[in-house]
């Protein structure tokens, strides 16, 4: 049973950061396909760091990394949509709670990267949750690879997370229950 008035009191409280351009640029400025600017690396081990997560999801993909076998777990076939990204996949979603890759984002990301040579983790659409009770996952960070964008999400009390986020210049693009459900649509549950 999910907790309403938690649930409520969240989603009332909600402020939804996004960097819609979160590709790194070249010298020409030209876009690096499925290469994030460091600052994402830096924001998604801040929410580590701060304890704000508990838990990463990333979509399996074509080519999974042995890494990513033995560090995660199946949260849920073929989802209807997911915290990163709300389209109907043909994936599974995995899940691995932080202490599983050492609380070190940038380390998990070394490790999965090494092979093959073309695999990111970006590209599989990595979103940091949180179980404010048990069995009910909130969004903290949520990155859609394919489309270059990451979403921040900042909650009552978190005013060292959410002065982050403005100090890295992360537009604010929406608060409450309504921008919340606009990128997820049921707050509590990965998927349908």
């Amino acid at each position: 049973m999910i907790a309403v008035p938690t649930l409520k009191i969240l989603l009332a409280s909600v402020r939804v950061y996004s960097d819609a351009d979160a590709f790194r640029r070249d010298e020409f400025g030209r876009r690096e396909h499925l290469e994030m600017k460091p600052l994402h690396d830096e924001l998604y081990q801040m929410a580590i760091s701060l304890k704000l997560a508990t838990a990463l999801v990333v979509m399996q993909r074509r080519r999974q990394s042995s890494v990513l076998q033995a560090t995660f777990t199946l949260a849920r076939k073929r989802p209807r949509w997911h915290p990163a990204n709300p389209s109907p996949s043909k994936n599974d979603l995995l899940i691995a709670p932080v202490t599983a890759f050492a609380r070190s984002w940038v380390g998990l990301r070394l490790s999965v990267e090494k092979s093959p040579k073309d695999f990111s983790l970006w590209h599989d659409d990595p979103a940091l949750v949180f179980e404010p009770v048990p069995g009910v996952f909130m969004c903290r960070t949520a990155c859609v690879g394919h489309e270059g964008e990451v979403l921040y999400f900042a909650y009552r009390k978190e005013r060292e997370w959410q002065a982050a986020l403005e100090r890295y210049a992360i537009p604010l693009i929406g608060e409450g229950d309504g921008s919340y459900r606009k990128r997820i649509p049921t707050p509590g549950k990965f998927a349908e």
